[in-house]
């Protein structure tokens, strides 16, 4: 009767451990669990599959009733050693018989089952995906993929490749690092996969994948047709006044992705000079009207002008641009000669050469005004072929400020424009560059900026109609 009592005891845990080891496999499968490596069982990361857990459980079962058992033994030998009473040392016999009965059934029925067949204790699940998404497989068995792996050693290997099954859908990029935490070390690289597609993540430190939206994405290694060659930043929408590592001086192409459809596009200038208040080497507008594509630049970038061009509907985004000849043009009792660069004009995207901003000086009593008057068409500054450079011809008998590019005093922006002031620079080995300042907002006195290198003048000028909102 006491056997069977002890008997009873090790079956009762047994019982209790199916339980508990039901419901923590079910809870796995939905929470985040750290399972501790125990030898001869399935190794359990945070995407292993639920085959694995039931493996993990049931062995830890066989572990636990085989642990009970021996320290049941032990109790019931230390009680036979220190008892004197023959009803004790009966229980103590009692006691050990039954756990030895109760290891030995435990172990002879996981021997047997695993004889038997092994997926009775090992179960394989032939889970197939249900429908689309993103999901890590080994060809046969399925799981969905979290958006990012920080320690891919922790997955399962073999389930080693990602897969993008879809019917139609934007495509996926995947970032795969050789390093753990998703931290950079050269030879990394982006993919990018559409429907269908797959790659291969055994052999990453670290992974991550998200979808392609619209927006400007950085390259380091230059472009691949309208893809970027090796590494690729994650998508950018807003303007950085400094660029982050790695990327920061070190990008070699720059990816735009529209969505034509919802009228979405986007757009970037790239600058040397940290912070976008300051003018110095830059690109031209990288921009395209289509789906997108990739263009490599020239320029140590370490900011970056990012806008969402209004495409569809520039009208909207304002009343155009005023430009004049003195500081503070737009002040009533500021005498100063204007040119307006109007809606209709601005269009999608407008550029035009700074000499051709003839200021209109109509009521506008000055000297300069009455100069221009008299003099319309005789500016008195001139290239000077010799130094590239502007220099007066004739004093008093010609027009001071013919157009902006004589006299660049101030700028009303009367929307939502990025103007950009183009002109020539020259570094110190005599290597022409693009020189450029951007602007969003009104400017009082351009002056008071570094708008073009020392002794050269505004070219040209780009007035691009954005969202902001």
């Amino acid at each position: 009767m006491k056997i069977k009592k002890g008997l009873f005891l090790v079956l009762s845990v047994c019982l209790f451990f199916s339980f508990f080891a039901g419901g923590a496999v079910l809870a796995a499968d939905r929470l985040e669990v750290t399972y501790p490596p125990i030898l001869g069982l399935p190794h359990i990361g945070p995407n292993s599959s639920l085959a694995n857990l039931v493996g993990y459980w049931f062995g830890l079962l066989v572990y636990a009733t085989g642990g009970i058992a021996i320290i049941s033994f032990a109790f019931g030998a230390v009680q036979l050693m220190m008892s004197a009473n023959p009803e004790m040392v009966s229980s103590a016999k009692d006691r050990m018989i039954g756990s030895v009965i109760g290891l030995t059934l435990t172990v002879s029925a996981f021997v047997i089952l695993r004889t038997i067949n092994p997926a009775l204790v090992e179960p394989v699940l032939e889970n197939l995906p249900t429908g689309n998404g993103v999901f890590l497989t080994t060809g046969s068995e399925y799981m969905q993929a979290p958006g990012g792996a920080g320690d891919v050693s922790l997955i399962d290997p073999r389930y080693d490749l990602l897969l993008y099954k879809c019917d139609t859908g934007r495509p996926l990029l995947v970032w795969l690092y050789s390093q753990k935490d998703f931290k950079y070390s050269s030879g990394d690289r982006s993919v990018r996969i559409t429907c269908g597609g797959s790659v291969n993540i055994g052999s990453a430190g670290s992974y991550k994948w998200a979808y392609e939206v619209p927006g400007v994405y950085y390259c380091l290694n230059g472009c691949s047709g309208d893809m970027c060659s090796g590494y690729m930043s994650e998508v950018r929408t807003t303007s950085q006044e400094q660029i982050e590592e790695p990327f920061k001086n070190n990008i070699k192409g720059v990816r735009v992705v529209n969505d034509t459809n919802a009228s979405i596009y986007y757009g970037a200038i790239m600058h040397k000079e940290i912070g976008l208040a300051n003018g110095g080497a830059c690109t031209q507008p990288i921009y395209f009207e289509n789906n997108g594509g990739c263009r490599g630049i020239n320029v140590s970038a370490f900011s970056a002008d990012i806008y969402a061009w209004n495409k569809a509907d520039p009208i909207i985004s304002g009343d155009g641009v005023t430009l004049y000849s003195e500081t503070y043009g737009w002040n009533a009792d500021v005498e100063s000669g204007a040119y307006e660069i109007y809606p209709n004009e601005i269009n999608k995207f407008y550029t035009g050469n700074a000499d051709d901003f003839v200021f209109d000086w109509t009521d506008v009593e000055s000297t300069d005004a009455a100069l221009c008057n008299e003099y319309p068409d005789l500016s008195c500054w001139e290239e000077n072929p010799s130094n590239d450079d502007l220099s007066y011809i004739m004093a008093g008998e010609c027009c001071p400020c013919m157009s902006f590019q004589d006299c660049s005093g101030s700028m009303r922006i009367k929307g939502d424009y990025l103007v950009a002031l183009y002109s020539d620079a020259e570094d110190k080995d005599g290597n022409q560059f693009l020189y450029c300042q951007t602007f969003v907002e009104d400017v009082e006195n351009l002056d008071a900026y570094d708008y073009v290198q020392p002794g050269s003048w505004i070219k040209y000028i780009n007035v691009i109609p954005i969202i902001t909102n």
